[in-house]
């Protein structure tokens, strides 16, 4: 009908318009992405995403609403339920920003505005209180084993101790008395009740308290891995300190070697 009455190219003349826009809409997904890039970071665990707020702010309504929209994908993995309201919700963090005001999104997300970024995160399990992180890594021994939450590859291995050359450990390598560990080593994140006997302290201490003393920031506690034998005890508060229990002494026969690497394990 509309052929007869109006244009009898009409069909190929959508068509056309079609696929302009659709070319408009990769190249408008491409200069967000690449904004994106520019204006995002993560926070340690890589699962707080932050977007330069002042950055952002001077940026044209379309590119603003479709960078917000990426971060949001790369925190909640896709877009399911997310609306142009929610979008317009967290814009006007960027543009009328009010310090620790935040933003209720699908799926347990939250935008969080602060001095100069606005956050986009998952929210917490809670637990006494305190806020959890889920996931549980058992270690392959020898071998590596990578926990996506933290974006950590922990990489191990068995030696001797005549062979052990003290001087690789450092923040993010440490070094155990395999024998006291044993083969099955876990990686969690903190829970509230957790105990330790930091390296060269007389008596154990509540974790809390210790990461309290180190200046580890609030938000910052959850998202450090804590490495356990299978029974629980702490061996490794990674990062900062090992169990006294667990040390390396001169009884030592073999000797657990764990490093933290940066990249993921090739599967």
């Amino acid at each position: 009908h509309l052929e007869k009455e109006y244009n009898k190219n009409i069909r190929q003349n959508i068509l056309q318009s079609a696929s302009i826009l659709l070319d408009e809409d990769r190249f408008l997904n491409k200069l967000a992405m690449e904004c994106f890039d520019r204006v995002s970071s993560r926070s340690m665990g890589r699962d707080k995403l932050g977007l330069e707020r002042a950055a952002l702010s001077s940026q044209s309504p379309a590119l603003r609403n479709r960078v917000i929209r990426i971060a949001i994908q790369k925190i909640k993995g896709d877009l399911r339920k997310v609306t142009a309201a929610h979008v317009q919700e967290v814009t006007q963090l960027f543009l009328q920003p009010k310090p620790d005001k935040r933003i209720s999104l699908p799926d347990d997300m939250e935008a969080q505005c602060d001095r100069d970024k606005v956050w986009f995160y998952k929210i917490l399990d809670v637990k006494g209180g305190e806020p959890i992180k889920r996931e549980d890594l058992e270690l392959k021994i020898p071998g590596e084993s990578f926990m996506r939450s933290s974006q950590i590859t922990f990489k191990t291995q068995v030696t001797g101790q005549v062979a052990l050359d003290f001087s690789v450990e450092g923040p993010v390598k440490a070094t155990f008395d395999f024998d006291q560990t044993g083969d099955q080593i876990r990686v969690r994140y903190f829970q509230p009740g957790d105990r330790f006997l930091p390296l060269g302290m007389q008596g154990t201490k509540k974790l809390k308290k210790f990461l309290i003393d180190e200046k580890i920031p609030q938000e910052q506690r959850i998202h450090i891995p804590i490495l356990t034998t299978i029974t629980g005890d702490i061996i490794w508060v990674y990062g900062l300190r090992i169990s006294h229990s667990y040390r390396v002494t001169s009884e030592t026969k073999r000797v657990l070697i764990i490093e933290g690497l940066t990249y993921p394990v090739a599967k």
